[in-house]
């Protein structure tokens, strides 16, 4: 969860499917940057595309056409020179004697007006309000070669001061147009119709459903991050690229028999009718200083600028305070047991090179990263998702084994981690910790868990994962999590190596027994209203069994506030240590139909060695209950890439 913060409180799981298609506020209580929420792709043409902004402007052609338009001088696209348009006041010479209608000015003015609309639709309306259309009062033809007329037409000009009925011959060299051109506008049926339709059409266009139907096979996904700036926007497998997947398009059209369209349409197709891209952003700008910096940039008023200033000004000197307070306590080594501890983003297996891959689902492997200031060591606490999911009571089972373990004997611990409010600022969370602090089994008197800034949150977990990211670069195809875990133990060359402790689904616990032993209060025992999302600071005793103190900010010199959650009833209040905790995944966690099917496809690419783990996999089966809420559980049952 490098660098985001607010988490949704969900065991989630990573299950792509087939066919379906980024900084946080505080205000925010969804997953970790790694985590995005499934979403069925749209029907081409519904979303917006991923093409960046077209400036047609500055087309040549579209150059060309707005001189053209203008009356100017310009160069065909066969090279054939076109003169400017120059207005000549030539008489008529007809008997309506039309030349003495209007002066040459008036007459200049209507050339003018014509011209300076600049845009053929526009231009035919003109032309078409000035001309009146009748049926013909007497047909005289003289002979039989040709039909008689249907229609006449009446042509005016219209000056400030009057409007004149005037000739053919007169009207068309007032605007220097040609009798093809006006007869092509009066040709329509109304002035709705009067629109230019050349280039609109195409007698080459290719049947592109082929090619949307491949798109459309490779499973894709929402991402936390842009659902609202950009809710279109989905994401591919990381692993694919725009020549790849048109390399998967040809071989299916090779099986298929079919003639598979050139890479030049297939790239057009993919950009102008999804919105689709192939790597996770990172969340490597904080939401609220980008937020900020355009509204600095989009406002000319300096006093709403100096205020967007001094907001952007206050929240940075938080985010550095933050970090100096981190610099400071993981000094205290000798007083405390010092750590921060993050979620890494969801590592896929079986991890092939096979095209067939890239259409199939995968399993991920969970890593609870732990850095001790103490010894400086990394501590990788793992699990698969069908042990475990990754929710705010998988966190805590993992950090309180961790301080068993690790600092039983230490009277303080100081935690820092982001602002995710489902996985770390939470009522199971305080539970758990209060529970550890009260156990008569390690010598943990006080428990501080501190909070980094939305948007400025690197831990030290963050650089030991790109660590053990850039080491599985190196192994090519990963079949098992084993294989994930040896990576992890051997990733780091130089000492100390990071510890990898593998968490089983028997020790997952659930909070609900100690849920029912409290009353979980929204105020503070001086009846302050407060906001977990709004808490920088937590700190649990073991002399108040039952009570939480908070800041809102890691301001040493401010009080805490306290909550007490202990339940008004008569009789001493039972300690958490004593009540039994009960299993949080009783029935384990299945996988669903589909998944599996998926992992069994994909056997023939794996080392029979690993066939019997897939093969063993548990199954969901689907409930009534279960298909009814399938809507509502979709969010908590996909990961996504990072």
């Amino acid at each position: 969860m490098s660098n985001t913060e607010d988490f949704s409180d969900s065991g989630s799981e990573y299950q792509p499917i087939p066919g379906e298609i980024h900084t946080e506020s505080e205000t925010d209580t969804s997953c970790d940057e790694n985590i995005m929420m499934p979403s069925s792709l749209s029907e081409p043409g519904t979303s917006k595309s991923r093409k960046r902004s077209i400036n047609k402007e500055n087309w040549t052609v579209n150059k060309r056409k707005l001189l053209r338009n203008s009356g100017k001088g310009y160069v065909t696209k066969m090279g054939v020179e076109k003169n400017t348009k120059i207005f000549e006041n030539i008489d008529c010479g007809c008997p309506k004697k039309c030349y003495t209608l209007f002066t040459e000015n008036e007459r200049q003015e209507m050339f003018e007006s014509f011209w300076n609309l600049k845009d053929f639709n526009q231009q035919n309306a003109f032309l078409y309000a000035l001309v009146q259309k009748a049926s013909v009062n007497r047909k005289r033809p003289k002979d039989l070669s040709r039909a008689g007329k249907n229609v006449s037409f009446k042509y005016f000009l219209k000056s400030h001061i009057m409007t004149q009925l005037v000739c053919k011959k007169y009207f068309l060299k007032t605007f220097q147009i040609s009798d093809g051109r006006l007869y092509r506008s009066l040709s329509k049926g109304d002035v709705s119709q009067c629109k230019d339709k050349r280039g609109t059409t195409s007698t080459r266009k290719l049947d592109d459903s082929d090619i949307i139907t491949h798109i459309q096979s490779f499973p894709a996904y929402h991402s936390h991050y842009t659902r609202k700036s950009n809710p279109n926007r989905k994401f591919l497998n990381p692993g694919l690229t725009i020549r790849k997947m048109y390399d998967l398009y040809k071989e299916k059209c090779l099986t298929e028999m079919t003639e598979p369209k050139k890479l030049k349409y297939y790239n057009k197709v993919f950009n102008t009718k999804f919105n689709l891209h192939f790597k996770a952003p990172h969340q490597d700008t904080c939401k609220t200083c980008d937020s900020l910096n355009f509204k600095i940039r989009g406002t000319d008023d300096e006093n709403v600028k100096k205020e967007f200033e001094v907001q952007k000004e206050l929240h940075q000197r938080k985010a550095d305070s933050a970090r100096e307070n981190l610099q400071i306590d993981a000094k205290k080594i000798n007083d405390a047991y010092v750590l921060t501890f993050d979620l890494q983003k969801a590592l896929a297996f079986p991890k092939l090179t096979t095209s067939v891959a890239y259409y199939k689902r995968n399993l991920y492997l969970y890593n609870l990263g732990i850095h001790c200031f103490n010894n400086n060591t990394g501590y990788m606490n793992v699990w698969n998702e069908i042990e475990g999911g990754r929710g705010s009571q998988d966190i805590a089972v993992c950090l309180v084994k961790h301080l068993k373990t690790h600092a039983v004997t230490q009277n303080h611990v100081i935690m820092y981690s982001d602002s995710c409010t489902g996985q770390n600022r939470n009522i199971k969370t305080t539970l758990s910790l209060l529970k550890l602090v009260q156990d008569p089994d390690t010598s943990i008197t006080t428990i501080d868990h501190k909070f980094l800034v939305s948007g400025h949150s690197y831990l030290p977990n963050d650089g030991e994962f790109g660590i053990i990211e850039s080491a599985s670069r190196r192994h090519g195809q990963i079949y098992s999590p084993d294989q994930w875990i040896e990576i992890m133990k051997t990733a780091k060359r130089k000492e100390p190596h990071f510890v990898v402790t593998e968490i089983k689904n028997s020790e997952f616990k659930s909070t609900a027994a100690l849920e029912k032993c409290i009353t979980n209060r929204k105020k503070t025992t001086c009846g302050y209203d407060f906001n977990w999302l709004n808490i920088r600071w937590l700190r649990f005793e073991r002399n108040h069994p039952l009570q939480f103190q908070f800041k809102e900010t890691l301001n040493a010199d401010m009080p805490f506030y306290k909550v007490d959650l202990s339940k008004k009833q008569q009789g001493r209040p039972a300690y958490l240590y004593n009540i039994q905790q009960g299993p949080l995944y009783p029935s384990g966690r299945p996988v669903t139909i589909a998944k599996k099917k998926d992992m069994l496809d994909l056997l023939p690419y794996i080392p029979p060695i690993y066939h019997q783990f897939y093969k063993n996999l548990t199954v969901d089966i689907p409930t009534r209950s279960s298909i009814l809420n399938a809507d509502e559980r979709s969010s908590d049952d996909e990961i996504t890439y990072d």
